[in-house]
């Protein structure tokens, strides 16, 4: 916990300090810090709290199957939160000049989890988006990927596909995120909360994104040019059309809130691109762009919202959440995830349950894995995977891929097929043998003679 500054009044001792509060969409649920431990007696108001809106929407109960995607129904519409629009609502139905934009953002959803997200193709088979998205539902992890679905609107129709290994239960296998497990406390590691996964069909055939490489002091020198635009989806917009907001603001600090405060708030803040494009539920995953010398590039993916809101706490827990101010939406940056998806399309991922299970057992036996043998790809395994190529200086990527599997099978031959150690030989002096049998022929004479 990080004081940032203490103050008195009449009523009580008032600590101000950061705490934490999430949006998700239209659901709120406070992450409490245990401050009773402190003694504090009387109510303590926070100021100074963090919100992040991960902008993953639930699909209304009605919906009808994202095969054709679900409007809202018009009068729900005035009871949809718009998470994050600063002043004039800039969001336009995507036109004719960015049209060739629209067939490579969709939606991957969970029709079981009923939640939605907006995500885009950076390959013919691969798309990206926010590592939340991926998490949303019940069960283990490698459960709720085998049900999700991407859907892409090509030439007026809508075509879908699940990820890659899913019919086999092994999607977890083609999906690497920067963290399964996000950390939601300050410093909130934002900056992991990106995605890329491989699917079963090459939907994105029509074209993809290129990941673009500018640092991000070129990315605030385009934003200053109003350059940086976003397409997404959004539950409130459009019957689920595709939305566009082009000359989007992004900044390092804005009115009332530092680049230190921003620092002291997310790790890595450096890898976070902080922007004012209008979002909804839904829009988490999306792209931020710029037009390249060959089409539009990804300079960032839009995960969520940033916002301080003052609260009320009494032992520890959130008595009632006070008015918040919206800073600004978090992005993260795309140029550090180049290679990350260079490593990605470069590496097949394993299609059977035995294949993963020989490889658990091989990374077990070289002291990397002790988790079960059961042929599924889960954190322990990534870890070991992750442990292995740190020790042979091999690109971390802890992905369960064939080439890995390879390098272990290579390994065993080369070592079964290894010539032994040949047996030394002492070389021996001619001359001194022959001094050695004449000494002991004349031995066996003098006892033959003292008998």
């Amino acid at each position: 916990m990080r004081w940032l500054s203490m103050s008195f009044n009449k009523w009580a001792l008032t600590p101000v300090f950061q705490g934490v509060f999430l949006d998700f969409g239209h659901l709120k649920r406070p992450v409490q810090r245990a401050s009773s431990r402190l003694g504090w007696p009387k109510a303590t108001t926070v100021t100074s709290a963090l919100s992040v809106g991960l902008f993953s929407a639930t699909i209304a109960a009605n919906a009808r199957p994202l095969s054709s995607p679900p409007p809202p129904q018009t009068s729900h519409l005035s009871q949809i939160e718009k998470i994050a629009v600063f002043g004039k609502d800039n969001r336009q139905v995507l036109n004719r000049q960015k049209r060739g934009v629209g067939n490579k953002v969709g939606l991957l959803y969970d029709r079981a989890a009923r939640s939605v997200c907006s995500a885009f193709c950076v390959a013919p088979n691969v798309v990206a988006t926010a590592a939340h998205c991926l998490s949303a539902g019940r069960g283990g992890r490698n459960a709720r990927l085998n049900r999700f679905t991407f859907q892409l609107p090509i030439r007026g129709r809508m075509r879908q596909t699940r990820i890659a290994g899913a019919q086999r239960g092994l999607a977890a296998l083609n999906v690497t995120t920067g963290t399964d497990h996000l950390r939601l406390r300050p410093p909130i590691d934002a900056a992991r909360d990106w995605a890329f996964v491989r699917l079963e069909k090459n939907i994105c055939r029509y074209g993809h994104f290129k990941l673009s490489r500018k640092k991000m002091d070129d990315v605030l020198r385009l934003a200053r040019q109003d350059k940086i635009y976003q397409t997404a989806f959004h539950r409130d917009f459009g019957n689920w059309k595709l939305a566009i907001d082009t000359g989007c603001p992004v900044a390092r600090s804005f009115p009332g809130t530092s680049w230190r405060t921003v620092q002291s708030d997310f790790r890595s803040a450096s890898r976070l691109v902080l922007h004012k494009c209008d979002t909804a539920g839904a829009s988490s995953g999306s792209p931020l762009l710029v037009d390249g010398a060959n089409g539009p590039e990804v300079v960032a993916i839009n995960v969520g919202t940033y916002l301080r809101a003052k609260m009320i706490m009494q032992n520890g827990r959130v008595m009632k959440k006070m008015a918040s101010k919206t800073i600004a939406n978090t992005g993260v940056h795309a140029a550090p995830l180049y290679a990350r998806l260079q490593n990605f399309l470069a590496a097949p991922a394993l299609t059977h349950k035995r294949q993963v299970e020989e490889l658990q057992e091989r990374l077990a036996a070289a002291g990397f894995y002790r988790g079960k043998i059961d042929g599924l790809y889960g954190a322990r395994m990534r870890f070991a995977i992750e442990s292995y190529e740190r020790t042979m200086a091999l690109p971390v990527t802890g992905l369960a891929t064939v080439r890995l599997l390879q390098q272990f099978r290579q390994q065993d031959a080369v070592s079964e097929f290894a010539p032994t150690s040949p047996v030394k030989k002492t070389r021996t002096n001619p001359s001194v043998d022959l001094r050695k049998a004449r000494h002991q022929r004349t031995r066996s004479a003098t006892a033959k003679t003292l008998e």
